[in-house]
């Protein structure tokens, strides 16, 4: 029996045959458009590896509520996190070794006004230059920008100025041993963040190595 002697598949041809010529009034005369949308989509599914079998995803799939997790033995792991509020940007820093100790760190702040991915790459740069003070070869950078993550890695293919300034930062990386830059859930970036709060609420710029803010104690317990 041919599908168009079936009610129900001549209800479905129907169908679908009104939804595409729906789908074709709304898009006639905006094919430009369309192609800028799918292009887009495009972008953020190749930057960031969703719903891509062939490179591993930046962004987890399980969306799960995650913790920080300590680094490898032999290395310390870096975790930045900025805050802004109004013409005011905070940044913190948290460096902590192979066993989750906290061996030093940095926050501060100040006043002005920038995009979120500028604000972030600058605690980035803030966390290099800090833990170039400690002697250390193989460094974990930690953050919970994807963008940032995805322009370090596709580096040597940016030519914007912030692509400049990113492999300006990524050579005074190559001064370690071995570096790795790696995105995290923000659910794994608590201390970083909440340091950078406490920048702003104290208006404060300070660096620290063991002893820490007290303020800070209980994030650096349960994270």
């Amino acid at each position: 029996m041919h599908s168009k002697d079936c009610l129900k598949a001549r209800a479905i041809l129907a169908f679908g045959g009104s939804m595409n010529n729906r789908n074709n009034s709304i898009f006639r005369g905006k094919e430009e458009e369309a192609w800028i949308v799918w292009d887009r989509a495009k972008i953020l599914s190749d930057d960031f590896r969703i719903h891509n079998t062939v490179n591993k995803p930046i962004l987890p799939l399980d969306p799960r509520a995650q913790k920080w997790e300590k680094p490898p033995i032999g290395y310390v792991k870096i975790n930045v996190d900025v805050v802004e509020t109004d013409n005011k940007i905070g940044f913190g820093v948290i460096i902590r070794d192979c066993d989750g100790f906290v061996i030093g760190g940095g926050t501060g702040f100040k006043y002005e006004l920038t995009t979120s991915e500028w604000a972030e790459l600058y605690a980035l740069e803030e966390g290099v230059l800090l833990i170039h003070s400690f002697n250390v070869e193989n460094v974990i950078f930690e953050t919970d920008c994807a963008s940032i993550v995805n322009r370090i890695r596709k580096r040597n293919k940016d030519i914007t100025v912030i692509g400049h300034r990113i492999k300006e930062i990524r050579r005074s990386m190559e001064l370690f041993s071995k570096v790795e830059v790696n995105w995290i859930n923000r659910s794994c970036n608590k201390v970083a963040d909440f340091i950078c709060n406490f920048a702003l609420s104290n208006s404060c710029n300070m660096s620290f190595g063991m002893d820490y803010p007290k303020d800070s104690h209980d994030f650096v317990i349960l994270d």
